[in-house]
């Protein structure tokens, strides 16, 4: 808790990121998609390491999504979140992993825009 007058703890995402419920009429190519499954994110394995998967439009529309919907920006990577459909499986080349276990593993930026996401499904 802090007392009045005492400097806050800058937060380095907030420097980084623009919340907003609008997304922009032009995204760029790429965007960010924190994607669930089963209350799991969805991560994107590449040669052997994971991300949060950015995808083109094409790429987008191939993934069974509902719910999606606009979180903001993020340096110059616009963001989304969304449920894959629970009828479907997981596509190949993504796994799913609960928040807890990319603690530490994903950055912090990006776990907590992950957590943005999860909260607002």
């Amino acid at each position: 808790m802090f007392k009045s007058g005492e400097p806050k703890q800058k937060s380095y995402l907030f420097d980084h990121f623009i919340p907003n419920f609008s997304p922009p009429q032009d995204i760029g190519e790429f965007s960010m998609w924190f994607i669930f499954y089963q209350n799991e994110l969805l991560i994107q394995e590449k040669q052997d390491s994971y991300h949060i998967p950015l995808l083109n439009m094409v790429e987008r529309e191939k993934l069974p999504l509902i719910n999606h919907f606009y979180l903001g920006q993020y340096g110059s990577i616009h963001c989304f979140g969304a449920e894959l459909n629970p009828k479907t499986s997981i596509p190949t080349g993504y796994q799913t992993w609960g928040l807890r276990q990319l603690f530490g593993l994903i950055h912090d930026d990006l776990f907590a825009l992950a957590g943005r996401a999860n909260h607002l499904l």
